[in-house]
């Protein structure tokens, strides 16, 4: 329940943009800040639930929430709802913005607008084709061919005209679409909820489902590309997945130093380094072999649910959206640099080992697993000790976790 008039509200933003400016005119002055995070305390932000957040090619940032739409130019917020623009809901649930920096917005409920230069054209169940109103992603081939995916199947929206494909007919299980990636006209991949990946080529459908391939989730919330063509899924129960030659390799923290089962959305840099927003877990960094995790436990990152991520093309800086905390921005070479990248020397001995292994440096966290990255023994750090005699003769990798950066210590166990 909301008790605050919005005329109030609207006081409280203007003084909050002014503690904004401030703010951001003492961080040029007196410092660097890896991480900066914008809510109702601090900017005009209409509410802290950020759905989407999305770039413009000017770099500036859009932002989908609770109660409103919001943008942030690096100097100047704006702020649209129904009671001071053409948007038809305040529940933003996702975003696309062109080149030409239109801005494309998929309520919960009140179907999709388009925001052009000041003005604003709705398409809902009543007035056009789209197959439902709550919209759920967007993506855009080369030709401007809009697809939107809906909880009720997929609409194409070209030159003034819908046309609409109601997946269950073409045999997908499923018409609750929550990604898209669009390649090149008619060609695409969608994700769905319960019914596996899609690719779709023209009239051709090919469906990867936990029955039919080696997919590990049947739900698919975000998929990307990296240059070689190869795909990432973000997935709510089974990690991070890699496809490539009809292989698909899940990193999760059961098989990997991935330290998150769920994951909203996943993106990549301006490096093709791998950033994946987690449900409970922060953010995490993938540069093979290297995992870095980034939470409220060890950073300045506002919450551990995040719901969606993007980069500013301009800077290079990363951008998220959480459940209950606003939005942060993360420059990555601020990060990095006051992080340190280079790996300490782990000291564990004796090594090899027949019962007791210590260790002299401090961790967050230790485990000792088999080179199929199976967990064999959870370690307390605080302990500085650990006995592994029970363990069979063989090779194994410890695991330790410090501040961000993970670790790895070969340690061979040799009973005589």
């Amino acid at each position: 329940m909301r008790l605050k008039s919005k005329s109030i509200l609207n006081c409280y933003r203007d003084i909050a943009a002014l503690v904004a400016i401030f703010l951001f005119s003492s961080l040029a002055v007196f410092g660097q800040q890896a991480i900066v995070t914008f809510d109702g305390s601090n900017s005009p932000l209409p509410d802290n639930a950020v759905w989407d957040i999305a770039a413009g090619p000017d770099g500036t940032i859009w932002m989908g929430t609770d109660w409103g739409l919001a943008s942030y130019d690096g100097s100047n917020w704006q702020v649209y709802q129904t009671t001071n623009s053409g948007l038809p809901n305040d529940a933003i649930k996702s975003l696309f913005v062109e080149d030409t920096n239109r801005v494309w917005v998929g309520t919960s409920i009140g179907g999709l607008a388009l925001f052009d230069q000041g003005s604003w054209t709705v398409y809902n169940t009543s007035n056009s084709g789209l197959p439902s109103n709550h919209v759920r992603c967007m993506d855009m081939d080369d030709s401007g061919k809009l697809y939107v995916g809906t909880d009720n199947g997929l609409g194409m929206f070209a030159q003034g005209a819908w046309t609409v494909w109601n997946l269950p007919d073409s045999g997908i299980g499923s018409n609750n679409i929550p990604s898209i990636l669009v390649e090149g006209q008619d060609s695409m991949w969608l994700g769905t909820i319960n019914a596996g990946l899609v690719h779709r080529q023209g009239n051709a459908l090919d469906v990867f489902t936990l029955a039919n391939s080696g997919i590990t989730d049947n739900t698919v919330l975000r998929i990307v590309k990296d240059s070689g063509d190869d795909l990432w899924l973000a997935t709510p129960a089974n990690g991070l997945i890699y496809y490539y030659n009809l292989l698909f390799i899940p990193y999760h923290r059961n098989n990997s130093s991935n330290p998150a089962l769920g994951h909203s959305s996943v993106i990549l840099d301006q490096n093709e380094v791998k950033w994946a927003s987690t449900l409970d877990k922060g953010l995490v960094r993938y540069e093979s072999p290297d995992w870095r995790n980034f939470e409220v436990a060890n950073s300045d990152i506002p919450e551990d649910f995040i719901r969606s991520l993007t980069i500013d093309p301009v800077s290079g800086n990363i951008w998220g959206g959480t459940q209950n905390s606003g939005v942060f921005r993360l420059d990555p070479n601020i990060l990095l640099s006051q992080e340190g990248v280079e790996a300490e020397e782990w000291d564990v001995f004796p090594n090899p080992a027949t019962d007791l292994i210590r260790w002299s440096h401090d961790a967050k966290s230790m485990r000792l697993i088999d080179l199929n990255g199976s967990e064999v023994l959870g370690i307390e750090p605080s302990l500085h000790q650990v006995s592994v005699g029970n363990l069979p003769n063989g090779l194994y990798l410890l695991e330790v976790k410090a501040n961000s950066k993970i670790y790895f210590q070969r340690l061979r166990i040799l009973h005589q």
